[in-house]
């Protein structure tokens, strides 16, 4: 991913029964951005499935390594997380 950018995300949690919407979080040398609140349940998938696209990822993200974290607010003990790349900006 590169700052300023747009993902797409999608997943599940786990929840055998709608579980709500998911926060997303980029956690990165020490610093944790607020990347998107999704609703979970019916993205194509059972009631703990989410999805969405055009997911801006902030531009003042600096470049190296990172972890993308999901969490079940309605689970706070049901904490996802995955290694990541923040690519620099062309021509820095």
């Amino acid at each position: 991913m590169r700052p300023g950018a747009r993902i797409s995300l999608a997943g599940w949690t786990g929840a055998s029964r709608h579980a709500g919407p998911v926060d997303v979080f980029l956690v990165t040398q020490g610093a944790t951005y607020s990347l998107a609140r999704i609703g979970a349940g019916g993205a194509g998938g059972g009631p703990g499935h989410f999805r969405r696209s055009g997911v801006a990822v902030p531009g003042d993200v600096p470049p190296g390594a990172a972890v993308l974290v999901v969490i079940d607010p309605g689970n706070p003990m049901e904490i996802d997380s995955i290694p990541v790349a923040v690519m620099g900006l062309v021509g820095r």
